[in-house]
């Protein structure tokens, strides 16, 4: 049984450290991390190199995430996949093989939350991306969607303790890791995406 949860660990980790931006800016000829913000996710891909690659970051992303969940959901079940699940956040978030600078993990908790909570996941990405639509403001829709998933989970899956603790997890997660938007946000400085720069 122990093997069983240090797969989960260990390869949800790695499966994590699998730096979707990183890679697909490199291709290119580039490194993302010497772009824009600096930062190895989505949104930075989205606004350095079109909405294409954006895209395909973002499903890589949320990809990885899928795999480590659903490869925990097959050891372990539901208690496996949560395990799996966050490995796999921290691995985005602090990769090994990238000295631990990796993204902000709201594209990789998707892939989570989609496989523990695909309704409530799917309500709250709907909104997200309405509302960033909306106001052009990508990381104060991250942070509150993921506020919003936890609550979301306490209110109509209040008996789950692990996709309580999960989403509980993924949401401090995300807004410890956007410390410095809080900051920009709180001076009024935020970027805001400009739709008509973004080329396809």
């Amino acid at each position: 049984m122990i093997w069983k949860w240090v797969v989960c660990i260990v390869v949800g980790y790695l499966l994590g450290c699998f730096s979707t931006s990183v890679i697909v800016s490199k291709l290119m000829g580039k490194d993302i991390r010497q772009y824009g913000s600096g930062n190895a996710g989505s949104t930075n891909m989205l606004r350095t190199f079109g909405y294409g690659l954006g895209f395909a970051t973002l499903l890589g992303d949320i990809l990885k995430s899928v795999l480590a969940t659903l490869l925990g959901m097959l050891l372990l079940g539901d208690a496996g996949a949560c395990v799996g699940g966050i490995a796999s956040i921290l691995g985005h978030d602090f990769p090994v093989f990238l000295k631990f600078k990796g993204g902000k993990g709201v594209a990789s908790s998707c892939g989570v939350l989609f496989i523990i909570e695909p309704v409530i996941a799917a309500v709250v990405f709907f909104l997200a991306l309405v509302s960033i639509a909306l106001t052009r403001i990508v990381s104060i829709n991250s942070i509150l969607g993921a506020v919003a998933m936890f609550v979301g989970v306490l209110i109509f899956n209040p008996g789950n303790t692990w996709h309580i603790v999960t989403t509980l997890i993924l949401a401090l997660l995300v807004i410890v890791r956007h410390h410095e938007n809080i900051s920009r946000l709180l001076k009024g400085t935020e970027n805001k995406l400009d739709f008509s720069q973004i080329h396809f």
